[in-house]
């Protein structure tokens, strides 16, 4: 139980630098209320966890660590994947830091750091992403089973803001997609750290 719940606690922190970092760096107006949203529910789950495991409260410094890199990564996939940095931004936010205070606090990035020629570059060179085929979601998915679970998130929250007429719960249906994606990562870490203990 030990080993599961502190690969949880690292999933959540890392999804919380990862949107961080996206709300200080992505020069988009939206879907930064999206990311803001996931950043409280994952601080949530990361105090749930730690108040039924007080072991884990220690720890914490060294998850923050340990995560910091992976939530950095994963932001600047996901940046770059839209056109939004290049390689020069990329290397910037490869030193971004975060203390344990920002990451579980309700600290947010007043506003983002790329302006100016940055914002008018990324305005000139954002994809169209209607074109976008289901091609690239298929292999997503057969390859990235959590990359596809977020990118499906995202999905569902634009299709929201766009007023889709259908009779869904927009908001509880890409949270619930997200939670998939974070049980998986959870489940595969503490298989792995069986692994290791065996090993």
């Amino acid at each position: 139980m030990g080993a599961s719940q502190r690969s949880a606690v690292g999933s959540y922190l890392m999804r919380i630098i990862q949107h961080l970092v996206k709300l200080e760096y992505s020069p988009p107006a939206e879907p930064r209320s999206g990311w803001r949203r996931t950043i409280r529910l994952a601080r949530l789950q990361v105090q749930k966890r730690v108040e039924d495991n007080p072991s884990l409260k220690p720890e914490l410094g060294s998850l923050i660590e340990g995560e910091t890199r992976r939530g950095i990564e994963y932001a600047i996939a996901d940046l770059e994947e839209h056109g939004e940095i290049d390689d020069v931004d990329a290397q910037v936010l490869r030193r971004a830091q975060y203390t344990e205070t920002q990451i579980l606090s309700d600290w947010f990035p007043r506003k983002c750091r790329i302006e100016g020629q940055e914002r008018r570059r990324w305005d000139r060179t954002s994809p169209d992403k209607s074109a976008m085929g289901r091609t690239d979601v298929t292999s997503i998915y057969d390859l990235d089973f959590v990359g596809w679970t977020e990118q499906q998130a995202e999905a569902l929250r634009t299709a929201a803001r766009g007023g889709s007429n259908q009779v869904v719960d927009w908001q509880n249906l890409a949270e619930e997609i997200e939670g998939l994606g974070i049980s998986q990562r959870s489940a595969w870490g503490a298989r792995f750290g069986v692994l290791f203990d065996i090993c």
